[in-house]
């Protein structure tokens, strides 16, 4: 995966503003505030969007790269997503690339981008004994993120 720097356009919504519709943009946008509507950049312009603590998105966010460090209500799709302590994400994550810190809240499904999602799991275990996993029985996975570290 290439490593380009985001374009120098810089747009800031403050802690006052609150905006009720779609945002298109290029470049970097920070969003400090709440967004009630999609957030995403104009084409594949490896745009960057931060949702900064105590600002809120909900709606969309389709970017190159995507760091949540607030809240957001909705999917997002990124090449790189950033999910940051104290963070919360409702909804699906669709990345090429992902970090998660501790302390980040995820009520949704984590996906890899390109792949078909996944709802079936298959098991089977070295002694044979798979007839607690059958075939095409839906299992939920619950996993909590204890520690993360570079």
């Amino acid at each position: 995966m290439e490593n380009k720097k985001p374009s120098k356009h810089l747009s800031v919504i403050n802690k006052e503003l609150a905006i009720n519709g779609d945002l298109v943009f290029k470049g970097s946008i920070q969003i400090h505030g709440s967004v009630i509507g999609n957030v995403s950049e104009v084409g594949n312009t490896n745009s960057l969007v931060t949702v900064y603590e105590g600002a809120e998105v909900r709606g969309k966010i389709d970017c190159s790269t995507v760091v949540v460090i607030g809240k957001v209500f909705g999917d997002i799709h990124a090449e790189i997503l950033k999910i940051e302590k104290g963070s919360l994400i409702v909804g699906n994550c669709i990345y090429k690339s992902v970090q998660i810190h501790s302390g980040a809240k995820i009520k949704g499904g984590l996906f890899l981008k390109n792949q078909n999602f996944i709802d079936n799991f298959k098991f089977s275990s070295i002694s044979g004994e798979d007839q607690y996993f059958k075939k095409n029985r839906k299992i939920q996975l619950n996993a909590e993120l204890t520690n993360f570290s570079n």
